[in-house]
């Protein structure tokens, strides 16, 4: 009954990976009890025996969908308490962004294919998601104006693939470089359904009927690193990084990157896209010493006078 309520509310992923975590084995003791019957340390258990099996990321995904589930429960009224309200989630390490040089950027450009080159270009310039780019139709690109409307997601599932609103829910128009214009346009030419506006940009069979699944997209990235020493290691998302990374170092304001990225608080771009560059820090450090220079007497300045070494 909770995975069919979940069909009408949640993205076919979502529900997809609700449906896999409760047929895991460890989960077999859930299955088999009383809802109110269950009790967090009973939880907490199965929890850690699917972290220590499969992965701390899959015990983070048997804890979100544990905690869904039991939510659902507790506002039915079937439990009195959800098992999970006070239940702690398992710690996942952080993965530190794996941002490329524009230099190693465009070596990948130089040895993709023209319809590779042009996806990269465009999902770099434009800072979009995965889904995002899979989700872009021709009629999304006001071709007068330079501006491209991000307006859907494809949430992809075995066997399945299906148009959903952006991570946002929101639409977001991105201004579009003459360049990556015209890569878009030759593309278009070369594809089949180019004139239909509701035609896929990039699509499976190049006629634009069906989009291009987004683990094609990174499928395609990972046969690409293979022929670029240095991206090794760098993953599709971490192009976004490097979107964010690139502007902010190059002065762009944070609210404008934010804004394209499609982040609805500039914290977020702030905190999680950028590192500062050593070479900015440095000049950061420089910057602090002069002013620390030009308002120091002549005590302060013996004090802080480096020893020779003994």
């Amino acid at each position: 009954m909770w995975l069919n309520d979940c069909e009408q509310r949640l993205a076919p992923r979502t529900v997809h990976t609700y449906r896999w975590v409760c047929g895991l084995q460890e989960m077999e003791p859930i299955r088999r009890s009383i809802l109110r019957d269950v009790r967090p340390p009973a939880v907490a258990s199965i929890v850690s025996d699917v972290a220590e099996n499969r992965g701390r990321r899959t015990g983070l995904a048997a804890h979100r969908t544990l905690s869904a589930m039991f939510g659902v429960a507790e506002r039915w009224d079937y439990i009195a308490h959800s098992p999970c309200r006070r239940l702690k989630a398992p710690a996942v390490p952080k993965r530190e962004p794996n941002v490329p040089t524009p230099t190693t950027f465009n070596e990948a450009l130089a040895a993709a294919s023209e319809e590779l080159a042009t996806l990269l270009r465009f999902a770099v310039t434009a800072g979009c998601r995965r889904g995002e780019v899979a989700g872009l139709r021709w009629g999304d690109i006001d071709w007068d104006r330079a501006i491209v409307t991000i307006r859907r997601s494809i949430d992809s599932t075995p066997g399945q693939l299906a148009p959903k609103a952006t991570k946002t829910n929101s639409s977001r128009a991105i201004p579009l470089d003459p360049e990556t214009l015209s890569a878009l346009r030759s593309h278009r030419e070369r594809q089949r359904g180019g004139s239909n506006l509701n035609a896929w940009v990039w699509s499976r069979d190049h006629d634009g009927v069906a989009p291009i699944r987004p683990d094609r997209i990174t499928s395609l990235w990972a046969s690409l690193r293979e022929d670029v020493p240095d991206l090794r290691g760098v993953r599709f998302q971490d192009l976004r990084h490097a979107t964010a990374t690139w502007l902010i170092a190059e002065g762009v304001d944070a609210r404008t990157v934010a804004d394209r990225l499609g982040h609805s608080d500039v914290r977020l771009t702030l905190n999680t896209y950028t590192t500062p560059p050593l070479a900015s820090d440095r000049s950061a450090a420089d910057t602090i010493a002069a002013v620390l220079g030009r308002s120091a007497t002549p005590a302060s300045r013996r004090r802080t006078k480096p020893r020779a070494p003994s």
